[in-house]
């Protein structure tokens, strides 16, 4: 059984959400995502197309772990 690390089901998880959120580049990113599109999950698509494979310490990128890191982001114009 998988652990959660600081409430994130995954060390993978909780880094991903931790770059998106605290480095102003991939902040700025995530933000520009969220703006484009209509909705969570064409965000999270859109911007798992221009990241890199992982973070600078390694953690993959997912499409789940990108749509953790967005909640409370509303989508579109609003």
């Amino acid at each position: 059984m998988a652990r959660e690390y600081n409430g994130y089901r995954s060390w993978d998880a909780f880094n991903v959400a931790w770059w998106l959120i605290n480095d102003e580049g991939l902040h700025g990113q995530m933000v520009h995502c969220v703006k484009e599109s209509k909705n969570q999950e064409q965000a999270s698509r859109m911007l798992l197309a221009m990241l890199p494979d992982e973070t600078p310490d390694g953690a993959k990128y997912s499409l789940r772990s990108i749509r953790k890191a967005m909640v409370g982001l509303r989508c579109g114009n609003d």
